[in-house]
């Protein structure tokens, strides 16, 4: 594995969202990628899965597009991953850290304090977390075919199916203004907007 000092502007770039036409910036080698947490001996990094884990306070940006990608065991880590994951993100015992990504399908274990911006084709899975924050900004613009599924968010730990579980937030893009706002859903129900009353229980429910 080489690894190559990644610069603030770089950090900055791949920190936001990007249009799909312009994952990397104008000045990205696409050779490059032997330089950045990929194999060195392989040409591609296409048919490879990767294990990122035991990291503590660093920045990782992970070039080129793989099948699975496993992140575990980080604590105050940011990773942004450049490319597509054809198939799922796992995360486990991630703590206090950001991570950036596009998948077909993420699930997160035993971890808190985490925030995603992704793209991601179903709904993200939780379990034994807690403090997760998920925000459907990992591309800009309406160039993207398919459709999001980051706010519907299914929790392993809450069975209530009236109420949202309280392990987790969803972060959707302001109408107005071009602000955030914080939205309550429960899974499985696009289009809810922030939850009214939540201190309630229904009777059905109980």
């Amino acid at each position: 594995i080489q690894v190559n000092e990644a610069t603030e502007s770089q950090i900055h770039y791949y920190s936001l969202p990007r249009r799909i036409d312009s994952l990397h910036p104008p000045t990205f080698n696409s050779n490059a990628q032997q330089h950045d947490m990929t194999t060195s001996s392989s040409s591609s990094s296409g048919s490879m899965s990767y294990l990122l884990q035991n990291l503590t306070n660093v920045t990782i940006i992970l070039h080129g597009s793989r099948p699975t990608l496993h992140i575990k065991n980080i604590h105050n880590c940011h990773i942004y991953v450049t490319e597509p994951t054809l198939g799922p993100v796992h995360l486990t015992n991630c703590h206090s850290s950001e991570i950036r990504c596009s998948c077909y399908q993420l699930r997160i274990h035993d971890s808190s304090q985490v925030k995603f911006g992704v793209w991601v084709r179903s709904g993200p899975i939780i379990e034994n977390c807690k403090e997760m924050v998920f925000e459907g900004d990992y591309y800009s613009g309406d160039d993207v075919v398919g459709k999001n599924m980051y706010w519907d968010v299914k929790d392993f730990n809450w069975l209530r199916t009236l109420r949202k579980s309280p392990n987790f937030v969803v972060v959707a893009a302001s109408d107005e203004g071009g602000g955030l706002k914080e939205e309550g859903r429960v899974s499985g129900e696009e289009g809810v907007g922030v939850l009214q009353e939540e201190e309630e229980d229904s009777e059905d429910e109980l």
